[in-house]
């Protein structure tokens, strides 16, 4: 009955995501329909996250604006045998190790600038560089699996890479496997396809090391959980290197399931914060020897001041900076270097059209605790440092006054609003878990 209905929506979907059209859209098929409800069949669970995660709103979207309502959308998982995986002893033999389908290739996955060299250690980085090298000498043996985690661009895929290029460098021999969780997620999707789900699960599963980057990128997808899993079962068996990276530590991963998590914390959890002062004048000294530029030091104070949370940041300011002295043929000043960097400097990035009630909303959220507690007169704890942390965020994140930050908490006055300010200023100083909640709260309303 509502098969045209699928149709449209299809036609919708392979217009609106033209690149998913081969890897997902294709096999989701229409099975029937009632007067209320459209039933489709897809191949397994990670199709049906996916329908979830990617594809759910623009449908309803557009069954608002094509047909005026909203019809249920149940989608059926037909799981297809998978062939069996060939089991072998833990170490093989070089001549009894299963053939592989694909072989990976370290320098494919591997960024070249992505090494310990290139890598500028910090008060903000300490114990992550030391596991690091740590484990680039003895892989396998200390720390395993090494949970990596901090905000965007503060050098987690870099230190991660490193660690691949190191165990390459001591010993060629070892298979080095690093993936994205969506690289991960879109090859276990593509082996199920070609019903060859054992020449995935030879490749990960008899790595000599695998790192996984932004692992935050598995929440809710229970299908891809399990299939990690088992592989960090066979290799953690094996006594295979193992290293994860992600935006927040596990135990804030919220939809991951509670033995995945349990694993992620078994062995070293590290976290990278946003460098200070003096570790990002060391970087943009780097950055400049690379780049082969030369900066005043009034220009280096100023960038150093005001790019303070993000590594890549301070890299694109130095490349961007050169292309002007290289094709225009300028001295850059303070004013100019303000000017062309405005859209990475501080004080100009997040305010990307936030309202309060968005920063409200996100921060009780995190700490769930409802919207309305941001409001209201209630002063325990556990509601009155995340309404703190809001108006904290606020501050710094939208145009509005003091007066008008404390008509959007309530009726709140000046002082109150500066009082609050003042206290998650000081506490950051101090706490590196405020701090860190901070961080993490930020990247999420970046997304916003």
């Amino acid at each position: 009955m509502l098969e045209q209905e699928w149709r449209l929506i299809e036609q919708f979907l392979h217009k609106e995501f033209p690149k998913d059209r081969e890897l997902w859209l294709d096999y989701i098929k229409y099975l029937s329909s009632s007067d209320e409800e459209i039933y489709i069949s897809v191949l397994n669970s990670v199709y049906k996250d996916r329908i979830s995660d990617r594809y759910i709103d623009a449908i309803h979207h557009f069954m608002d604006k094509r047909f005026g309502r909203r019809y249920q959308l149940k989608v059926m998982v037909q799981e297809e045998p998978d062939e069996e995986l060939i089991i072998v002893p833990s170490k093989p033999l070089e001549s009894n190790k299963p053939q592989k389908s694909f072989q990976p290739n370290l320098f494919d996955s591997l960024e070249i600038k992505y090494t310990f060299d290139q890598f500028v250690v910090g008060n903000n980085s300490q114990l992550a560089y030391a596991a690091a090298i740590r484990i680039s000498e003895t892989p396998g043996r200390d720390y395993n699996p090494f949970f990596l985690y901090g905000g965007v661009g503060l050098g987690k895929t870099h230190l991660m890479q490193a660690i691949g290029h190191e165990i390459h460098k001591r010993d060629p021999v070892l298979e080095v496997i690093y993936v994205t969780s969506e690289q991960f997620t879109n090859e276990y999707v593509a082996s199920l396809q070609k019903k060859r789900p054992h020449a995935f699960r030879l490749k990960y599963r008899f790595a000599d090391v695998l790192l996984v980057d932004d692992i935050q990128f598995l929440e809710g997808k229970e299908g891809i959980q399990e299939e990690l899993f088992h592989t960090f079962n066979k290799l953690k068996e094996d006594g295979k290197q193992m290293v994860f990276t992600s935006d927040r530590p596990p135990r804030e991963l919220k939809t991951i399931t509670d033995r995945l998590l349990s694993r992620f914390a078994s062995g070293l959890v590290a976290d990278i914060k946003p460098p200070d002062l003096e570790t990002r004048k060391a970087i943009l000294l780097k950055k400049m020897v690379k780049n082969k530029i030369s900066l005043t030091p009034e220009i280096i104070d100023f960038l150093s001041n005001n790019i303070t949370n993000n590594v890549r940041d301070l890299e694109a300011a130095v490349i961007k900076l050169k292309s002007i002295i290289d094709l225009l043929k300028e001295k850059l000043t303070i004013r100019r270097v303000e000017d062309e960097l405005k859209d990475i400097l501080n004080y100009h990035t997040g305010r990307k059209n936030l309202t309060v009630e968005q920063i409200q909303r996100e921060v009780a959220n995190y700490y769930n605790i409802s919207y309305s507690d941001m409001k209201s007169k209630k002063r325990n704890d556990s509601i009155t440092k995340p309404r703190h942390i809001a108006v904290y965020l606020a501050k710094q994140l939208t145009n509005l006054s003091t007066i008008d930050l404390g008509n959007e908490f309530g009726g709140r006055n000046h002082s109150t609003m500066v009082s609050a300010y003042q206290k998650i200023e000081e506490e950051m100083r101090n706490n590196d878990s405020t701090r860190n909640d901070i961080e993490h709260l930020r990247t999420r309303l970046m997304r916003v």
